[in-house]
């Protein structure tokens, strides 16, 4: 029952006639009946002050901002009106929007005035703005901070798994090995990769997302050092081991906080970082080449050992990773808690009401990784993640010996070559995410990709190097939105809470195409098939067709 605002004024009206208990109305006259015997010549009235409009209220620490029930960052109405109201994708990536960051500010001073109403403390008003200020760092935000140096990791992976296929005939010439055995080192690399990913949910649930990284950047930082003195072979493939295990907790890492946002244009960009770190290995490594230097020359001078070993294990890389520290998952909605929380007990939050604004979970990591394999959508995702991988890395691997063998291009330019398809795929990431994701449906989107990939493809059956080269670059161009679309469209179908789960199974899966897909070329290869390059190609776009056809629509509510 509602209770009145303020408590009524009474006063005493004195009447100078006959009254009685009986309310005052304009036809009674008093007349039908004699007056009551309880009647006095005095009555009560009781005056009302004028209710107070209820926004002039405070808010209390018991009432709930819509913005916090929603479960991920992708379901603020703040960021959906941004998104709606610009199309520009620099603006979303770096959070310029202007009335978005007014009111922001605004309800930061809300959250304060609240909060000394209710405790009425000075100290507490000055925790909460701390840790409001902890959030900037001069002009540049946490959130901020934490897009460019996830982005700058990502294409440190790229340049790392670039590098290997670009390398792959100076390699194979100095250790003196066959195609077979020089295939080993697709595997040893994805090997690595795929441990740092399985492993990748267990360090961030124990360990947080900032130890994460800097193990990452430390089993980078060993493989490179070794490479560099061109060891003997098995070392040289544990090394290239190391060097994928860095990659892999990297990539799983960025991977699963960019994944909370829900946002796939940001997932293509994203991954553009990786297109745009592969395209720099292949020049920098044709430019050693052109001057005479060894393979090894480029783990010794190349970007990478710059950024893996400047401060590998200092106080530096911690303040580098710093923005990472305190990152916490968001929680669970509340129609996602029965999914997510049920036999979880106490790890849903109530209101006195009883009504469930959202959950935290409780769960170890098996739990979390046996909740995700009941869900459909990820099963279906295995099969996209593992093909889109495997026609990446086999064209990354294998273009450029199909060249070389098969086209007659001279070594440097096939390496540029390979740029050029790494230049398409970042391009394509950012260019048609941007330009057509919006506008087009999540299995529209990937099926019309595929299909001109295949289209592309099938133009290199030219005889012609020059053809062959700017057909590759398409192929990279309409590739290369694919994978991010797939991590995309399968995040936003799996609550929060299992999301770190999910990416790191769905990465380290796809690592099964991203090893199986080039080592069994190689074995064709081996026997005189690398002019089936094409041919497989056309087959992997078909299946990944297939299986986009099969996706389970999203049936995740808005809040």
């Amino acid at each position: 029952m509602a209770t009145l605002p303020n408590r009524p004024t009474a006063a005493v009206i004195v009447d100078h006639g006959i009254t009685s208990s009986e309310p005052s109305s304009p036809t009674y006259d008093g007349s039908s009946r004699p007056p009551s015997p309880r009647a006095s010549t005095a009555r009560t009235a009781y005056s009302y002050p004028q209710t107070p409009d209820l926004d002039s209220y405070p808010p209390t620490a018991k009432s709930t901002p819509a913005p916090s029930r929603s479960g991920s960052h992708s379901k603020d109405p703040l960021l959906k009106r941004d998104r709606l109201a610009s199309k520009n994708p620099l603006k979303r990536l770096f959070n310029l929007s202007a009335p978005r960051r007014q009111e922001e500010e605004e309800r930061g001073r809300r959250k304060l005035s609240s909060s000394q109403v209710e405790t009425g403390s000075r100290d507490s008003v000055r925790r909460i703005a701390a840790e409001q200020q902890a959030q900037q760092r001069g002009w540049i935000s946490r959130e901020m901070a934490q897009r460019i140096v996830g982005f700058g990791m990502i294409a440190l992976v790229g340049m790392n798994d670039s590098a290997t296929g670009a390398n792959l005939d100076s390699m194979q010439e100095y250790y003196h090995v066959d195609y077979d055995k020089i295939s080993i080192v697709f595997l040893a690399n994805t090997a690595g990769y795929f441990i740092s990913s399985m492993s990748s949910s267990f360090m961030l649930h124990h360990y947080g997302l900032q130890a994460s990284l800097l193990v990452a950047c430390a089993g980078m930082s060993l493989g490179c050092i070794v490479l560099s003195i061109a060891p003997p072979f098995a070392v040289f493939i544990v090394m290239l081991m190391f060097m994928g295990f860095g990659s892999g907790m990297y990539d799983a890492c960025i991977t699963i906080v960019v994944a909370h946002e829900e946002d796939g244009v940001l997932m293509s960009l994203l991954y553009s970082c990786f297109g745009l770190g592969a395209m720099i290995s292949p020049l920098a490594i044709g430019a050693f080449l052109d001057r005479g230097y060894a393979w090894n020359r480029y783990y010794k001078e190349g970007p990478i050992r710059k950024l893996t070993l400047r401060h590998p294990a200092s106080r530096s890389a911690c303040r580098f990773y710093s923005p990472f520290a305190a990152d916490q998952p968001p929680p669970d909605e509340a129609h996602d808690a029965p999914m997510s929380t049920a036999q979880a007990p106490g790890s849903t939050a109530h209101d006195q009401q009883g009504e469930v604004f959202h959950a935290r979970t409780k769960m170890s990591a098996q739990q979390r990784m046996k909740r995700a394999l009941q869900i459909r959508a990820v099963w279906v995702g295995t099969v996209l993640i593992i093909c889109a991988f495997a026609s990446t890395d086999i064209l990354s691997a294998w273009s450029v010996s199909f060249l070389l063998s098969k086209r007659a291009a001279p070594a440097a330019s096939s390496r540029y070559v390979l740029s050029g398809l790494w230049a398409g795929i970042a391009t394509g990431r950012v260019v048609l995410a941007w330009a057509l994701a919006n506008r087009l449906g999540e299995k529209t989107f990937a099926i019309l990709m595929l299909a001109l990939t295949s289209g592309c493809v099938g133009v290199m059956y030219v005889r012609n190097f020059v053809v062959d080269a700017v057909a590759l670059a398409l192929v990279g161009f309409f590739l290369g939105p694919v994978t991010p679309k797939v991590l995309a469209a399968i995040g936003v179908r799996v609550p929060p809470s299992l999301k770190g789960s999910v990416v790191s199974l769905l990465v380290g899966l796809g690592l099964i195409g991203s090893s199986v897909g080039p080592l069994l070329f190689g074995v064709v290869a081996g026997r005189g098939g690398l002019s089936l390059l094409p041919a497989v190609m056309i087959g992997v776009s078909v299946v990944s067709i297939a299986a986009w056809l099969a996706v389970p629509k999203n049936r995740r509510r808005e809040d």
